[in-house]
């Protein structure tokens, strides 16, 4: 209004408005409730200071509150996105009952003695457990009534395995084994003679340039067991593989892996099973299993779920597009970076999305670093998160095409000769048909545990911005800048800390570690201290219970003197006293969110009122801009007649006339009554005076009776403000104004 961009022009009005959001506790001595009818033998003013602070502070309570309801719902959009795309109701299901299945069989590893153990319990525990459900389908060769070996085309079977009832076995059992290099002993053994068995290996730092060591996918040590063979078959390819020592002595790594599919819930699980040798001889057990929706989108039933999915997709790709382009448009804005051919990025209105910007970078230039790197932090995380999605949807596309191409790998001729190396071939074989699919399974997977990490990092930064969304608000941005106040200690402390948590991790490094497993080594004996510090972790009083246990004992309690007790106690004192000081700084006058949001409501009702009862509502922007008017500058207070004149004077073609000032009055008016008895007036009305409450009159006598009846009077009063009155309460009001 007269060109006044209340929004982003601020440091053009002569208003501290920083200093208006703190003033509240002056102007909380209106009262927007209900009125009596003695307001009306009471001359009522406008205080201009005061109601220009009031509709200041309005406005930019307005655009904070909008813009935090905003991003609230961005975030909601985005973690509401995320739970349909995760889909843990079904899909996380499936890979704990694979989890806790397969547990169950390798507890027997963690007493694992040698290979010759391993392969006892292969045979007498892992495949009758994994091949113990056994379905089968027999068809017939198709142009081709004899199978191999003379038999009938019927001995085609399409078989299979299922665990658990509902679970079916993807091609096989996959086993993996990788070996360590043998290497000339460097020095004399301590029998004579030597030992036949005596055998020295390459590992660690001990690998040569020229030495490279296995892995679990180059490895030639392969064993597969189909899903098509039978339990006996299965064990006669066992103890083939054993009589070839394709898993012997200097095996360090054994890697069992299997796929599982489960048609009602459309997902797919990956289980590994690794075990692990120190050169000690030591075997521990590693189990994993990650579960994925065979489709992005659920296939089969395209309903609600469905449908919801792609909406919120939509809802937060569109919302994030918008805070991106408006955040882009606040710092160019705020700097000045933005160059001559994108002028109209910021000032058209097509980019201005004012509505989702955190207003910070045109108020508190002064705090763009932070401000400036958690959005862009944030932004830049959302970005890896739709180029990882966008990666997944391409394997996604591969994972198809490959189960496509091996589904019939199910229905194979069995060979007729039984034996273990014809059984073995077969194996291969049928492995050769499954190995793209196991591998972009695998893939899938690890870029699915890859996008919901990233996802998770997302939602933290998300966070982190929101906060900053709360610090308009003077008793909640308390709290926010507590932490920013204390952030530069923390920092130090941190420092401390850390020097501490070295040194005690390198004395228990030395002195417990060839006791406790936690301290073996001193980068694991780093991360453990740091656990011991925030209390997940702890040493065992067994663990400690050897000939230095005294020792053990002291240095245990020594570090959580020093670090528990003392340091982090100093860490929340430098928070309490960063609170203090930023408490002191704050106005203790500050609006609390009720009181807000009260104020809010109150400004919204009357919008309300003005939509169904058509009150003679004047919109609070407009209020300011008349007061502000440079022709009134020097006046400190304005009556109804004062205010119909400057309303037609700075908005000439809008229809203002008494009605509107004295709603104006009735709301935002403060009661004198040590002035006169003329009404609202003031002095006696003079003839423009009278022309206007002429055109009043006209305006609420709807019958043209030319006469204002008790309704009509009522309906006049409640437009311009004034609250209802009773029919009583009117009569007596109307008899009580005869009388003056």
């Amino acid at each position: 209004f007269a060109g006044l961009d209340v929004d982003d022009e601020l440091e053009m009005q002569e208003v501290d408005e920083n200093k208006v959001m703190e003033d509240t506790g002056k102007d909380e001595d209106d009262e927007h409730g209900d009125e009596s009818e003695e307001l009306l033998f009471h001359q009522k003013y406008i205080e201009k200071d005061k109601v220009i602070r009031k509709l200041i502070r309005y406005r930019l309570s307005r655009r904070h509150y909008i813009s935090l309801l905003m991003f609230a719902t961005f975030m909601g959009s985005f973690f509401t996105t995320l739970t349909f795309q995760r889909r843990q109701d079904d899909i996380a299901d499936l890979g704990r009952t694979m989890r806790v299945e397969i547990a169950s069989v390798t507890k027997a590893t963690v007493d694992m003695k040698g290979i010759d153990f391993f392969w006892s319990w292969l045979d007498g525990s892992f495949l009758p457990r994994v091949f113990s459900n056994r379905w089968e389908t027999h068809v017939r060769a198709e142009g081709d009534d004899e199978g191999e070996g003379g038999t009938s085309g019927s001995n085609m079977t399409a078989s299979g395995y299922r665990l658990d009832d509902y679970n079916n076995l993807v091609g096989g059992v996959w086993i993996r084994a990788i070996r360590r290099q043998e290497r000339p002993c460097t020095t004399q053994s301590l029998y004579d003679p030597w030992p036949e068995h005596q055998v020295c290996y390459h590992y660690g730092t001990g690998l040569h340039h020229e030495e490279i060591e296995e892995t679990f996918e180059d490895t030639p040590h392969k064993i597969f067991f189909p899903s098509v063979l039978g339990l006996e078959d299965l064990k006669e390819i066992s103890d083939t593989h054993k009589k070839l020592d394709t898993i012997a002595v200097g095996t360090h790594g054994i890697l069992i892996a299997f796929m599982v599919y489960n048609p009602t819930c459309e997902a797919i699980a990956t289980i590994e099973v690794e075990l692990q040798q120190d050169i000690t001889g030591h075997w521990k057990t590693h189990l994993s299993s990650n579960s994925i929706p065979y489709s992005m989108y659920p296939n089969s039933r395209r309903g609600l779920h469905f449908w919801l999915q792609i909406a919120f997709e939509v809802v937060f790709l569109t919302l994030w597009s918008m805070l991106a382009i408006s955040f882009m448009r606040g710092i160019m804005r705020s700097w000045h970076i933005l160059p001559a051919w994108l002028s109209p990025m910021s000032t058209g209105s097509f980019f201005n999305f004012s509505i989702l910007a955190a207003p910070e970078y045109e108020h508190y230039p002064g705090d763009w670093r932070a401000f400036w790197m958690n959005a862009m932090m944030m932004h830049c995380s959302i970005v890896a998160d739709l180029v990882v999605w966008g990666i997944l949807t391409f394997q996604y596309e591969e994972l198809h095409a490959s189960a496509a191409m091996s589904k019939h790998a199910t229905a194979l001729l069995l060979p007729s000769d039984r034996t273990g190396k014809r059984l073995v071939e077969f194996a291969v074989g049928h492995e050769e048909a499954y190995r793209n699919v196991f591998r972009v399974t695998t893939g899938v997977s690890s870029m699915s545990h890859t996008y919901f990490m990233l996802c998770g990092v997302t939602c933290v930064l998300m966070t982190l911005r929101f906060f900053e969304y709360l610090h308009f608000q003077k008793k909640l941005s308390v709290i926010t800048e507590t932490f920013m106040h204390s952030m530069g200690e923390i920092g130090h402390l941190f420092l401390v800390l850390s020097v501490s948590v070295f040194g005690f991790a390198f004395a228990m490094f030395l002195m417990l570690g060839g006791q406790v497993r936690a301290f073996r080594s001193f980068t694991t004996s780093v991360f453990n201290v740091w656990q011991m510090l925030f209390g997940m972790w702890k040493p065992k009083p067994n663990q400690l219970k050897y000939d230095v246990q005294i020792i053990a004992e002291l240095l245990v309690m020594l570090f959580r003197l020093v670090v528990v007790l003392l340091l982090l106690k100093m860490l929340f004192a430098m928070i309490f006293e960063g609170y203090k000081s930023v408490a002191n700084k704050k106005s203790k006058k500050g609006n609390s969110v009720a009181k807000d949001i009260s104020e809010l409501s109150w400004h919204m009702w009357n919008r309300f009122s003005y939509l169904c009862n058509g009150s003679c509502y004047v919109d609070p922007v407009k209020i300011e801009v008349l007061l502000r008017d440079e022709s009134i500058k020097n006046t400190a207070m304005l009556n109804s007649m004062q205010l119909v004149t400057q309303m037609r004077k700075v908005f000439k073609k809008g229809k203002y006339g008494v009605a509107h000032a004295e709603w104006i009055i009735n709301k935002y008016g403060t009661t004198r009554s040590d002035i006169g008895h003329y009404g609202s007036m003031g002095e006696p009305p003079s003839e423009e005076v009278k022309e206007m409450l002429k055109e009043t009159f006209k305006e609420f006598d709807t019958d043209n009776s030319k006469t204002i009846s008790q309704n009509e009077l009522s309906r006049a009063l409640q437009r311009m403000g004034m609250p209802e009155m009773r029919h009583g309460t009117l009569e007596a009001l109307l008899l009580s104004l005869i009388h003056i």
